[in-house]
């Protein structure tokens, strides 16, 4: 393409030596070079460059096309902000016939963008290349935009929040039903359970330790064990849940008659006392707490279970 153009030649027209159609073809020809140089970006035998300028990375502030000692210049000025951000808000064309030491103005543009980006308005120009510089900002936005989303992960990608970071309006369910049950603008007034699914308690059967013996509730609700030897026995437990907590776990106890019994403390029997336990047989015993174990109530829930 660039083959059929001639290169900008600020000695013509010269009418002392040439005629009205020479004059006239220097002058198409220079149109033709400045066109190709500040539009195109590209003129015939000229070495391009370009520096880069500073606010925006990768925009060129001025751009250079030189051949000799004719030079021909573009000056940018690119958006930072708002809808100007990556557009090129202006633009001046220049050459100069001594490299560089001097400079003429061949034209000069400016446009402005809504907070869009979408040009509002030109003067100087406006014509292709304006349209181009439109395109290739939007182009940077929405770059800018995918770049800083592949970055994002977790909660924050793409806006995604976390339930206890939003406000009750943004998480409330305004329709549709949940287990049959009208879901709206106010909790429903009950829910019913599927049992097939309904939480299920975790039951831990552990080896019987003489004298001291503790169960760790953080690991079950539901505990069974079969006492051996005789003697004193004491029964700890830890891990309760904190203080406000209901919470209850389930000893199933085979042969705790053979032992003296010391429970945890704070126990509160029911009716008063500590009940008597099988020496050859199982015993289910019940405990309950709801101050982080402070107190403990406890029952005997079954004797001699057969």
């Amino acid at each position: 393409m660039s083959s059929s153009f001639t290169a900008l030649d600020v000695t013509k027209p010269d009418t002392s030596t040439q005629t009205m159609a020479q004059a006239d073809a220097s002058i198409l020809a220079n149109q033709i070079a400045l066109i190709a140089a500040s539009i195109l970006g590209e003129a015939p035998s000229y070495l391009y460059s370009q520096v880069v300028g500073t606010g925006i990375s990768d925009r060129p502030q001025y751009e250079y096309w030189k051949n000799g000692v004719f030079w021909f210049r573009r000056t940018n000025t690119w958006g930072t902000t708002g809808g100007n951000k990556y557009n090129n808000t202006g633009t001046t064309l220049e050459y100069s016939s001594d490299s560089g030491s001097t400079w003429a103005t061949v034209a000069t543009e400016t446009r402005t963008f809504d907070s869009g980006g979408a040009l509002t308005a030109t003067t100087g120009g406006g014509g292709f290349a304006t349209r181009l510089e439109m395109l290739w900002g939007k182009f940077f936005t929405l770059l800018d935009t995918v770049t800083a989303h592949a970055a994002l992960t977790g909660t924050g990608a793409h806006g995604l929040g976390t339930m206890s970071t939003q406000s009750a309006a943004a998480v409330a369910i305004t329709g549709g039903t949940i287990k049959a049950t009208p879901q709206g603008t106010s909790t429903a007034a009950d829910c019913s359970i599927d049992h097939s699914i309904s939480a299920r308690e975790i039951h831990s059967a552990v080896a019987f330790v003489t004298t001291t013996m503790n169960l760790d509730l953080s690991t079950a609700s539901s505990f069974s064990t079969t006492a051996t030897g005789t003697g004193a026995q004491a029964l700890t437990v830890t891990n309760p849940p904190a203080s406000g907590v209901s919470y209850s776990f389930v000893l199933d106890l085979t042969n705790g008659g053979l032992r003296t019994w010391t429970w945890m403390t704070g126990i509160k029997w029911a009716g008063g006392a500590a009940p008597t336990l099988t020496s050859s047989g199982r015993d289910i015993l019940t405990f309950w707490t709801r101050d982080g174990g402070t107190t403990w109530n406890g029952a005997l829930f079954g004797k001699a279970m057969a």
